[in-house]
């Protein structure tokens, strides 16, 4: 690097360091002033500010056209569980799982794109409750992807932590169980069908495998509380099990676009939600639909990959569209364009969603460093 492009490149980080904390002070400073004239103004600072960084991320990935970061392939559409801050209630069938030819027409596509990650989870369905879950881990990773997957341990026997740990010395490999809890009534009352006893030995024999061969760091544990207060309790038991704290993270879940009822309702927006600062945040590009694609078990595309079970946001069809005519279509572009123009209308899905308003996620209530690799911050989120 050049003396001269070494020091534009300081300048424009400082740049960017003082302006931001000029608005973080800004900021604070109105907060402590409630009259609808210091809302008003933070309010247009956010707007602002949400529309320079939204528009940074619509140049990235149409120069990199439209290919996501993650696609996310629903291998299997079953699940045994009915969580409480899940969608389930929307579901129309619990049953299905994926093809090994349509998965490998899928994994071509995404090869062909330069997509790297592949993601074995979705809004609906436990990946190891599939017959092909071993196939489709392994296929994955010998064609060179990084595969990551979550579940919600129930399914945690012998067979299934012997194929994490072998998908685990790829190197290429992350999964992260879903549990929380530190009781019978804590956990059950949250993973509606889990037994507390049963899927915490479960979690735990998982947890021993990969300690047994210096692999724990492909596992963390994401767990959900509806109660700030006990989320020491929910770490502290998992550290009873055997996991590091670092790889534990405890956050207030979303709405499941609009399904669950969560927090408080957000009269500004019309939402309910734990996100406390919505009356003065605006709502901006989701996250979701531009970084993830979601893939459905007979090949149907949704642009949401996370919370569209039934297909409300059906984009194309991978088993008989190509991935780049479907991201450049018609139906995703024009999902792009209503977040640009902050105007939802017809988006009935996303209209009730809590995610796409303020910052991305709901409050991370405590969150261990092993997650630093999941992050998604700006640009830098892509996986190498």
């Amino acid at each position: 690097m050049s003396v001269t492009t070494d020091l534009t490149s300081k300048l424009a980080s400082s740049h960017f360091i003082i302006s931001r904390l000029f608005f973080w002070a800004r900021r604070h400073r109105l907060a402590s002033d409630n009259s609808a004239i210091g809302k008003a103004v933070l309010r247009q600072n956010f707007i602002e500010k949400d529309r320079r960084e939204d528009e940074d991320i619509i140049r990235h990935f149409a120069a990199k056209a439209w290919m996501p970061y993650t696609v996310l392939i629903q291998i299997s559409r079953r699940c045994n569980l009915r969580c409480s801050m899940c969608g389930w209630t929307a579901w129309g069938r619990n049953k299905g799982f994926m093809s090994l030819e349509l998965y490998k027409r899928v994994l071509s596509e995404l090869k062909i794109n330069n997509v790297k990650t592949v993601g074995l989870t979705n809004p609906q369905g436990e990946p190891f409750l599939s017959p092909h879950a071993e196939d489709c881990i392994k296929i994955a990773l010998d064609e060179g992807f990084h595969v990551t997957t979550n579940t919600n341990c129930t399914p945690l026997g012998a067979k299934n932590i012997k194929v994490i740990c072998e998908a685990a010395r790829s190197g290429r490999f992350d999964i992260q169980a879903s549990f929380s809890g530190f009781d019978k009534e804590s956990h059950e009352r949250i993973y509606v069908g889990s037994k507390f006893e049963d899927t915490s030995r479960k979690l735990a024999d998982l947890n021993a495998a990969l300690l047994a061969e210096g692999l724990e760091d492909v596992l963390t544990v994401n767990g959900i509380t509806m109660d700030a207060s006990t989320t020491q309790k929910h770490v502290d038991y998992l550290a009873e099990l055997g996991i590091d704290p670092a790889r534990v993270r405890i956050s207030n879940p979303d709405n499941f676009a609009g399904i669950v009822e969560v927090g408080d309702k957000q009269n500004s927006v019309g939402v309910f939600s734990f996100k406390k600062d919505l009356d003065v945040r605006s709502l901006r590009l989701c996250n979701m639909i531009v970084t993830q694609m979601l893939v459905y078990d007979d090949g149907k595309v949704s642009a949401c990959a996370c919370r569209d079970s039934e297909g409300v946001m059906e984009i194309g069809d991978l088993s008989k569209e190509s991935l780049a005519d479907i991201r450049k279509g018609a139906r995703f572009q024009a999902m792009i364009k209503a977040f640009m123009d902050r105007n939802l209308e017809g988006m009935t899905l996303c209209q009730k969603c809590d995610i796409p308003f303020g910052d991305s996620y709901s409050p991370v209530l405590s969150e261990g460093a092993a997650f630093e690799k999941y992050k998604r911050v700006g640009l830098d989120s892509e996986t190498s």
